[in-house]
């Protein structure tokens, strides 16, 4: 809430899903604060929380009565709240525009440094209809077509502690059991088994997804690459080899699986190998920001892998 001040919101909602006595009281502190500087009030609707976070943000959608909003998590904090005014009034005009993405820093190492981001929706101008989908990890549709536009001046930092398996999964798998042939939900439950370390069970939901023609393309290579760091985790070299030659296939230019392929060969000590793939990596691109990309994997892995393999 202190951090999207300088915006100057004309409304604040939080929908209360049991946000408890100290969370009621963070809202007191910042609608007298608003009051102080002639704003209005915190709005907080209660929400009875039914293991679905759409259903939430579809309710706090249902009191917003100006042209833009954005949102955020609770985790969330937002670098560049005083440009925000500036960034809708830039596309405020062109009718086309409906919503605006900006940069999502989403985890950092013990020195700050980023180990994942992508770009998410952030701004949303409310007469195109919008409705959130999903139990989890959950997605914003327009209800009308429209043009996306892009912001560097405004970037969200998640400043979330600890993993949160222990929630997230249960909720996936009654989603799955809801809706089982949602393949998006294969490529979350997918990635929240990943970042508990369940690397088997991770791969095969993985390999589930790739495999399926419909998935969209860069959700099935990044399906491709996690899959196959998954299965070098539990040491089959084979099914890593397989899912890292479809990304190749999928998307040559971008510099992943090149990445993983140089592992690949490391495993097996076939240096030569492994020095050419991985060299070649280097003149491919990373992957582009509306996937989950880990910036360290082109400033710090891949030259890893190969001082190890020149080494050897």
């Amino acid at each position: 809430l202190e951090s999207v001040r300088a915006a100057v919101l004309d409304q604040v909602i939080v929908v209360d899903t049991g946000i408890g006595a100290r969370g009621r009281a963070v809202l007191a502190r910042e609608s007298a604060y608003r009051a102080s500087h002639g704003l209005s009030a915190i709005i907080a609707p209660l929400f009875t929380w039914v293991d679905d976070f759409a259903a939430a943000r579809n309710a706090s959608f249902a009191h917003i009565t100006t042209d833009w909003v954005l949102w955020a998590d609770t985790d969330d904090v937002l670098d560049g709240a005083e440009k925000l005014r500036s960034v809708i009034a830039e596309y405020d005009a062109d009718e086309d525009v409906g919503g605006i993405w900006a940069l999502y820093q989403y985890d950092f190492d013990e020195y700050g440094n980023i180990l994942l981001a992508h770009m998410r929706e952030r701004l949303l101008r409310m007469r195109v209809g919008w409705e959130w989908r999903g139990r989890i990890h959950e997605s914003i549709i327009p209800q009308h077509s429209m043009t996306w536009k892009q912001t560097d001046d405004d970037v969200w930092v998640h400043h979330g502690v600890g993993g949160k398996s222990g929630r997230n999964l249960p909720i996936l798998y009654r989603w799955h059991q809801d809706d089982p042939g949602n393949l998006r939900v294969w490529l979350h439950i997918g990635n929240q088994l990943f970042a508990s370390g369940e690397f088997q069970k991770a791969a095969e939901w993985y390999n589930r997804f790739w495999t399926h023609p419909d998935g969209s393309p860069p959700d099935r290579y990044q399906a491709m690459t996690y899959a196959a760091r998954a299965w070098r985790m539990v040491g089959d070299n084979k099914q890593a080899t397989r899912a890292e030659m479809a990304g190749i296939m999928e998307f040559p230019r971008y510099a992943d699986a090149y990445i993983g392929m140089c592992e690949n060969y490391m495993g097996l000590k076939a240096w030569k190998n492994a020095i050419a793939i991985g060299e070649e990596s280097l003149r491919k691109d990373p992957v582009e920001l509306i996937s989950f990309v880990n910036p360290q994997d082109y400033a710090w892995r891949i030259w890893n892998d190969l001082s190890v393999c020149y080494a050897a």
